[in-house]
């Protein structure tokens, strides 16, 4: 029983290291994202099935690019200035302080996602069919990645607290064991345009980290009244203790994402993409 559990949280780990969200995940989010869009954007809501079909694209990318995996998270509590409340979001003076090896280190989520959305503007400005969709894509990836809160932390897959597996857990077996009681509480959202992408990113990317701590703490609480095992009880208790924060997180990507969109769209002039 213990080599069989063993070999579930490797598997679970590995798995990870391709699908985070679990894939399911990204596909709700970027689904209900582009549903929420208004219908002069049709060309987007027209192709949801082949932007949500591959939605996990970047995952798949991580083994032939080497510079892939660091766009996928930000361990922003690594920064001194982040801990105090004064984060600095201007990159290249963080590596004035850091050094551009650290920084890269720590991972590029927020920056990233701004360079794929001013690639997603320039794509609607000219209207090229192959770049929309490749940075719709990415773009939807990055922001669902960046609302889940394991992406958010230096104790990453419960490396510094024994909590191995703790990511594939939340959100892989979680989240997939959980969908219909998921979708049916995600909100609807207000789409909004966004005058400072760069801060937004950065404000949900903080909230996300927030988050982090809960997971851990119901993990330890799941564990401790399933017998020490990862049993069904251990996810029902998982689940009771992390539900309704992840109705909120789902929900946030979910508008987040559809308010870029919109903003690409607006920046590019709302273009009648055909």
């Amino acid at each position: 029983m213990k080599y069989k559990l063993l070999f579930l949280v490797l598997l679970v780990a590995i798995t990870t290291q391709l699908l985070s969200w679990g894939g399911l995940g990204h596909e709700i989010i970027t689904r209900l994202a582009i549903d929420g869009l208004p219908d002069e954007m049709s060309f987007i809501k027209e192709n949801s099935k082949y932007l949500c079909d591959h939605s996990v694209d970047a995952d798949k990318r991580k083994n032939d690019d080497l510079t892939e995996e660091h766009k996928h998270y930000i361990d922003i509590d690594y920064y001194k200035e982040f801990n105090v409340g004064e984060m600095i979001i201007d990159k290249a003076a963080l590596i004035e302080i850091y050094g551009q090896e650290i920084v890269d280190d720590m991972g590029i989520l927020p920056w990233n996602t701004i360079e794929v959305l001013n690639n997603l503007t320039i794509a609607m400005r000219q209207n090229n069919k192959d770049d929309i969709l490749f940075y719709a894509v990415d773009i939807a990836h990055y922001v669902g990645d960046a609302h889940q809160p394991q992406h958010l932390i230096l104790n990453y897959n419960g490396k510094l607290t024994d909590q191995r597996g703790i990511h594939g857990r939340y959100e892989i077996d979680l989240i997939n064991s959980n969908l219909e009681e998921l979708q049916a509480n995600i909100s609807p959202i207000e789409l909004t345009y966004v005058k400072e992408p760069l801060q937004l990113v950065f404000d949900y990317c903080t909230q996300s980290n927030s988050f982090a701590g809960l997971i851990e703490l119901a993990d330890f609480h799941a564990l401790k009244y399933s017998g020490d095992e990862y049993n069904e009880k251990y996810f029902h208790i998982f689940w009771f203790r992390t539900k309704y924060m992840t109705f909120h997180q789902f929900s946030n990507a979910v508008e987040d994402l559809a308010s870029l969109y919109y903003t690409a769209w607006i920046n590019a002039g709302k273009p009648k993409i055909k």
